[in-house]
């Protein structure tokens, strides 16, 4: 009697458990996908993030025969190399080709003759140099499959960001019949879901598809406007620890990711956070964009990984697929391109099977519609009928700026509003919009695909802001007088609160906010001057200044503290020391009139030049020493 297919699905899974060294069984939907792709299927699946897409690329690798290799079209380079060391790790020939090392003679060779996954862009698989490899009968007879990953780009960036991705089907002239196409995507809408079918050409091979659904019951969804809208990480301070001292382990702060629309923000958010955190755990905060070096890139998630970096600040060229388990929160701000970019982001978080993960989503207070006055729509008619003036619910600003969100990501945003039908829960929202209306049916060979899913339901006690408006409370914004922010702000010169400073005034300070010109000292008499044992103390006292304040701005390695106070102002300094004492006063102007130019002085720095009371501050004692006779 032969084995059915409980029992094949049975010794699959042990199979791929042993090959793959996985500490878990593979689903009986990756067992699917596997076996019909090895078939000879084409194939659109369909699963949330962090269902385990890569295990079935990495599975066809391996499944797929002797020298066979899996294409793997990938549309950013941080999830290329995420997923080629995480292949390495399984013992998997893999590697990625992209224009960093296109000249790489023996890496050709590799993709030609040996490697079991490659990794490339949408614009690598249509340059000239890949189109030679297709042609390549010896290679076109080692490809088990064609995967595009993350093909929901098809759709939001073929059309003008990265057309190549729009002319992946032209790929099928040279692999021909023989090999099968896969997409996967764990956000499709339908529109979304019929733009990859035609651009890819499915139809005209055998064809099942398979949509396991989207939801992330681990995860929690809140949704709120943003308070500090100048700096909106203030709105989040309290992810952090409330008490942080200079023994507080990186085990203590979480997690996170950060997303943000530009670069500058992105270091405007390190710089906040770091402001708040005591001086040891300042560099487990990480900025990532795309304008950052490849070395850098990698340096970030293998920081990120292993604990080394706890916070990372990002755009979206981390929004999708890199893969770190234990992430438990994620923060967007401001109103993304769509609710797609939203599902992507947020799905960077709790990845790992055991991990609860929060998803915030701040946006500006215009993306929420204005509630309705009491008297309702009856009462508009009526004032319009008595031709009373129309009451304005919101500026005109805000209705033409929410009128250019995303359809369907202004009716998440919206969803708790009451003045709209749609469902009110994130989760099912989010499940609902990505569950295409595919127009297939599960009768034909030709197109066939299987909706189901294997997602529980989360907890309604930590669903989302909208089962449990409760939850919305218990995430309160700060704000800049956040007590973290103030217990270390005496360490930055430019802190984001208010220094708490209950030290007498100076006798001898003499440069008032205004920098105005004061002499509180009596100066020099004729025939006295500064000895050379002062001067020597106000050099090493300015030297010690000078690097105080570049551990304060961060203490950037790549940048020296002779840019704050060069070496010739600060001999200038020293050298006409002399002539600030017999002047009496000591201001901004004196300063400037003695050195010339001191191109990154700040106001604080010249007050700190100035004033003579503070452990941080350079000379003034010094600048006032006791006069010796000459």
């Amino acid at each position: 009697m032969l084995p059915g297919p409980q029992a094949h699905r049975g010794a699959a899974q042990v199979k791929l458990v042993s090959l793959l060294a996985v500490t878990f069984a593979p689903a009986h939907w990756q067992l699917h996908i596997i076996s019909r792709v090895l078939r000879g299927f084409d194939s659109i699946f369909l699963a949330g993030t962090g269902y385990g897409k890569s295990l079935i690329f990495e599975a066809l690798a391996v499944l797929g025969g002797k020298k066979k290799v899996v294409i793997v079209i990938s549309p950013l380079k941080a999830l290329e190399r995420d997923q080629v060391d995480q292949a390495r790790e399984k013992g998997i020939d893999a590697i990625l080709i992209n224009e960093d090392n296109t000249k790489s003679a023996a890496l050709w060779k590799r993709a030609r003759t040996s490697a079991q996954l490659v990794y490339i862009s949408p614009e690598m698989a249509c340059s000239d140099s890949f189109i030679r490899l297709w042609k390549d009968s010896k290679f076109r007879s080692r490809i088990t499959a064609m995967i595009v990953d993350e093909a929901h780009c098809i759709h939001e960036w073929g059309d003008e960001f990265r057309p190549e991705y729009k002319k992946l089907e032209m790929l099928r002239s040279y692999t021909g019949q023989e090999v099968p196409i896969v997409a996967c995507t764990a956000t499709a809408s339908t529109a979304t879901f019929n733009t990859i079918w035609s651009s890819l050409g499915f139809g005209n091979r055998p064809f099942w598809g398979i949509d396991v659904g989207c939801d992330r019951p681990n995860l929690l969804y809140l949704t709120r406007a943003i308070t500090n809208n100048s700096n909106p990480v203030l709105d989040v301070l309290d992810f952090l620890p409330q008490t942080l001292s200079n023994e507080t382990p990186r085990e203590a702060v979480d997690k996170m990711l950060f997303y943000f629309d530009s670069e500058t923000e992105c270091g405007n958010g390190v710089n906040t956070v770091r402001s708040a955190l005591p001086e040891h755990l300042r560099d487990c905060v990480y900025a990532f964009s795309s304008g950052i070096s490849e070395e850098a890139k990698r340096d970030c998630w293998e920081g990120f990984r292993s604990g080394r970096y706890r916070i990372v600040c990002c755009t979206d060229a981390a929004g999708m697929g890199c893969n770190v388990h234990d992430v438990k929160i994620t923060v967007i701000f401001r109103c993304p391109k769509s609710l797609a970019v939203v599902a992507q982001r947020w799905g960077r978080t709790g990845r790992g099977r055991d991990t609860v993960g929060t998803c915030v989503l701040l946006v500006q207070t215009w993306a929420f519609r204005p509630a309705l006055p009491v008297a309702g729509l009856v009462g508009a008619a009526i004032q319009r009928l008595r031709g009373e003036a129309k009451t304005q619910l919101e500026p005109k600003t805000h209705t033409a700026s929410r009128s250019k969100i995303e359809p369907t990501l202004e009716a998440f945003i919206n969803s708790g509003s009451g003045t709209g039908k749609s469902a009110r829960c994130s989760h099912q929202i989010i499940a609902k919009v990505f569950r295409p209306h595919t127009g297939l049916t599960t009768f034909s060979s030709l197109d066939a695909t299987t909706p189901t899913s294997v997602g529980e339901s989360p907890p309604q006690d930590r669903c989302c802001g909208l089962c449990n408006p409760a939850l919305l409370s218990s995430f309160k914004p700060s704000d800049a007088r956040d007590h973290r922010l103030r217990q270390f702000a005496a360490e930055f010169i430019h802190p984001i609160a208010e220094v708490d400073d209950d030290r007498p005034a100076s006798r001898t300070s003499v440069l008032s906010d205004e920098t105005t010109d004061t002499v509180d000292f009596e100066p020099l008499a004729r025939g006295q001057s500064v000895s050379k044992a002062d001067k020597d103390t106000l050099r090493a006292r300015l030297v010690e200044w000078r690097i105080l304040r570049h551990k304060k701005r961060g203490g950037s390695k790549f940048l020296s503290p002779e840019i704050a106070l060069p070496p010739r102002t600060l001999e200038t300094l020293v050298t006409s020391s002399g002539k600030f004492l017999s002047d009496g006063v000591i201001g901004k102007k004196q300063i400037l009139a003695v050195v010339k130019h001191w191109d990154f002085g700040t106001e604080d720095d010249f007050r700190d030049i100035s004033a003579p009371d503070s452990q941080t501050n350079a000379c003034g004692e010094h600048f006032c020493p006791h006069p010796t006779s000459t």
